[in-house]
């Protein structure tokens, strides 16, 4: 039976059950939230840095609504009861775990949002199937060398799905491509070690090789691993990121949030908030940057200091508003 007796379809079985207590948690099919999906362990940079290393492999059984998990579990179907034939169910599992942790890694070096899905894991499975479908081509132009042209050739499956695929991602914004190519380079890798190191009808085997890709995977794994779980690199990307917002408000104050999210008791980046929301006149935002401030012993020379700034940029509304806060608020 497939969904007992396969490892793709006891995936699917997981991805199910935890698609339901989500469902239900949030109350939505469609659309479950993002607190709802930081509860359930999606992929967080922010808490990826507080310690939370299990955000790199929870989110790979964790889907984004109805139309999310529909796809990736149909794609499990149609891609991983091939890939874990070909493989073995041992190697094909592997690989899962391993490309899903390869792309949620990539995803949290080049992407600040909050993401889940089986996609990394996926590519990983699509990275296998494109590597053999190379391998097999080789073999057949081999063969029609010595025995001369056959009659047009075969359609390369995995390379146009991994071409549409890709093209796809480039074209809605909404898709994490990082994940998707670190876990289509983490398929490629581990399936040429993995050929290289055990005996095929394939390609050649080499221990050699194949401990040298496997070396290589593992030493990205720990660069990546420390990288994506740095508090002063997760620090650096948000600053970039708060930098390249400057025309875009909403972006902005998510970033800036981020940056208060990563070390509540950062001072500066409560003053960079606070002047954030107090310049676009969002003043019900500010106040729990005010109240942390005030706790925080801040100086009356750096609250007149930050009041004469908010009148030099010419917002005297947001400087009197502030004024009376300060008036009202107990020290």
């Amino acid at each position: 039976m497939f969904f007992a007796g396969t490892w793709s379809g006891r995936l699917i079985v997981v991805n199910t059950i935890m698609f339901i207590l989500v469902s239900i948690d949030s109350g939505s099919l469609m659309q479950p939230g993002a607190d709802t999906l930081l509860k359930w362990g999606a992929k967080d940079n922010i808490l990826l840095a507080q310690g939370e290393f299990w955000r790199l492999i929870t989110p790979i059984f964790l889907h984004i609504g109805l139309i999310h998990y529909l796809f990736n579990n149909w794609a499990i179907y149609v891609l991983g009861y091939q890939i874990e034939f070909l493989l073995k169910p041992k190697w094909f599992l592997a690989l899962y775990i391993i490309a899903g942790l390869f792309g949620n890694i990539a995803s949290a070096l080049f992407s600040l949002g909050i993401s889940a899905g089986a996609s990394s894991s996926l590519f990983g499975l699509l990275g296998a199937g494109f590597f053999l479908e190379r391998k097999v081509r080789a073999i057949k132009d081999n063969q029609e060398t010595q025995l001369g042209p056959t009659q047009g050739r075969s359609v390369s499956v995995y390379t146009g799905m991994v071409v549409a695929n890709l093209a796809l991602g480039l074209v809605i914004p909404q898709i994490d491509n990082s994940a998707h190519i670190g876990g289509l380079f983490a398929g490629i890798l581990f399936t040429y070690a993995l050929l290289s190191l055990r005996p095929n009808r394939v390609m050649p085997q080499s221990v050699l090789r194949g401990s040298i890709v496997s070396g290589l995977m593992t030493c990205l794994f720990l660069a990546g691993l420390a990288l994506s779980c740095s508090s002063r690199y997760t620090r650096y990307r948000i600053d970039v990121a708060i930098s390249e917002s400057k025309t875009e408000p909403a972006r902005r104050y998510y970033y800036l949030t981020q940056l208060v999210r990563l070390d509540e008791s950062n001072v500066e980046a409560r003053w960079k908030r606070l002047e954030f929301v107090l310049l676009h006149g969002l003043f019900e935002l500010a106040e729990d940057d005010i109240q942390y401030l005030r706790n925080s012993q801040v100086s009356e020379q750096e609250w007149d200091k930050f009041i004469h700034n908010l009148n030099r940029l010419g917002h005297q509304e947001a400087a009197r508003w502030l004024e009376l806060q300060l008036q009202n608020q107990p020290s």
